[in-house]
């Protein structure tokens, strides 16, 4: 549970805060003026304080900078001070200056409407809103001010990593593994100000369109001209008003969402023209070609132009046409699915039983050839996709099948290599692959692709969609084949202790 402390000297407003607050769950604290409260806080933690301005002894805007005077010296940086929301019937500019000089991180006109002084709160301490997620560099050599950024910036669910000036803010914009969104900072700072900041990351970093938003109470208007010609994205005059920073800084992230849209967008329609493209090459010639064999087939058997034991020949013509033309179909459906590049939906199983599953549901086109499948079984547990899993079991076996003369074998062995993968082999006997075809084995649309023993066609794209699908699993799949003796792919995944 969260908790305020209330400081107003007026026992009616607080009261009439309480009632407010009495709405969200809240542990609240009271203070009757500046020194009590500041009494409470040597003793106790909260989380966020209401602050009158005008009371008996030192004001509102004297107890803060004492708060954070005696709190700086436990913690520089000012991590860790509660949030404070100065509640004034004065709501001018220089009362915002004193407020901004002091670090406040929001301001409320008395008397407020119903709502306004909860929801304040609420935006600071459970951030949830369009900005979540994106993260900003606050640049400022003082530690209030970059205490008071930070605060606003939390209450908009913006992730502020503060640094003391440009030196350090460049450092840590090199390191981050995690881009910035936009880059909040000083103008006059030691070692390296705002403006050689800006220079570097246009030119030495090459940030062309990343937003970098500059602060400073120090500027005319010739500086700010110079300043936009050295790159700046906007600027803003201290003191300013915490809704005008939050509207300038929503500006600019609103623009850069869109761009970011429209480069996604972009891209997908690229993926999708390709896909398309990818599409209408194989309905011209891998569906149009074995479709007019099946027509073919199908004439002759009806108009009765053939003998009894062609149109036995003429009917495996249509069945094993059909089998590779819902391959084919099944292939491009998950190459679909495959180019959206969303996340599989996952759940825990047995990938032993999985495995079983797969060999059962092929297990015909095995004995039709005489092919004996051997499995070595570990019982193993996975954080997968059955669906998606299964689809790579079957693809490695039915080619396993397909690949094996009559009369083969095929082994599949599934063992735990370490304690935090599992390992599956899939191994044949069968008429291996050429060395030359084994590196654009896993391409789209692969020259790998061959005949199966008995003719079976592939149109190159099965190995691509397992690669694929083991990859979104965090897994790897390697292969090893040598010609006229077989071929052995293992699978190895992370497994579920």
């Amino acid at each position: 549970m969260k908790r305020i402390l209330i400081v107003d000297d007026s026992s009616t407003f607080r009261a009439i805060a309480r009632m407010e607050l009495a709405k969200g769950d809240f542990e609240i604290l009271e203070a009757l003026d500046g020194e009590s409260a500041l009494e409470i806080l040597e003793e106790e933690v909260v989380d966020l304080v209401t602050m009158d301005l005008e009371m008996p002894g030192i004001n509102g805007f004297e107890t803060v900078r004492r708060l954070r005077e005696k709190q700086a010296e436990t913690s520089p940086e000012n991590v860790g001070n509660p949030p404070v929301i100065f509640i004034t019937s004065d709501d001018s500019m220089e009362v915002r200056r004193q407020g901004f000089d002091v670090g406040g991180a929001d301001y409320i006109t008395k008397p407020f409407v119903s709502g306004e002084l909860l929801n304040s709160i609420h935006r600071i301490l459970y951030p949830e809103n369009l900005f979540k997620g994106l993260k900003l560099l606050v640049v400022d050599d003082s530690p209030t001010i970059r205490s008071m950024l930070l605060n606003i910036l939390k209450g908009e669910g913006i992730t502020a990593i503060p640094a003391n000036n440009g030196k350090e803010a460049l450092r840590i914009f090199q390191e981050q593994e995690v881009k910035f969104d936009m880059v909040l900072t000083d103008l006059v700072m030691p070692e390296m100000d705002g403006l050689q900041l800006c220079k570097a990351l246009r030119h030495d970093l090459n940030q062309k369109d990343l937003p970098i938003f500059l602060l400073s109470g120090s500027a005319n208007k010739d500086d700010v001209l110079r300043l936009y010609h050295a790159g700046i994205t906007d600027y803003l005059s201290k003191p300013f008003a915490r809704e005008e920073l939050i509207a300038r800084i929503r500006v600019h992230i609103n623009s850069l969402l869109l761009n970011r849209e429209l480069v996604q967008k972009v891209e997908q329609l690229k993926k999708l023209s390709k896909l398309k493209d990818e599409f209408l090459s194989i309905a011209s010639h891998d569906l149009r070609n074995p479709l007019g064999n099946i027509k073919l087939s199908a004439e002759l058997i009806a108009e009765g132009q053939v003998s009894e034991e062609e149109t036995e020949e003429y009917l495996e013509v249509i069945q094993s046409t059909s089998q590779y033309l819902l391959e084919l179909i099944n292939d491009l459906l998950d190459l679909g699915h495959l180019q959206d590049e969303r996340e599989l939906d996952k759940s825990i199983f047995a990938f032993s039983s999985l495995v079983k599953e797969s060999i059962q549901s092929l297990a015909q086109l095995a004995v039709n050839k005489n092919i004996q499948i051997e499995y070595q079984e570990t019982s193993l547990q996975i954080n997968g996709n059955a669906a998606a899993l299964r689809r790579v079991i079957t693809n490695l076996l039915s080619n396993a099948i397909k690949f094996t003369p009559e009369g083969g074998e095929i082994r599949l062995i599934l063992e735990a290599p370490d304690d935090t993968n599992m390992q599956l082999t899939v191994q044949d006997n069968g008429i291996g692959i050429p060395a030359n075809k084994i590196p654009v084995l896993f391409d789209k649309f692969t020259s790998a692709s061959q005949a199966g023993t008995r003719g079976e066609k592939s149109a190159g794209l099965g190995m691509y969609i397992v690669k694929q699908l083991v990859e979104k699993h965090s897994g790897t799949i390697t292969v090893e084949s040598e010609p006229g003796k077989g071929t052995r792919f293992q699978i190895i995944l992370p497994t579920i202790q």
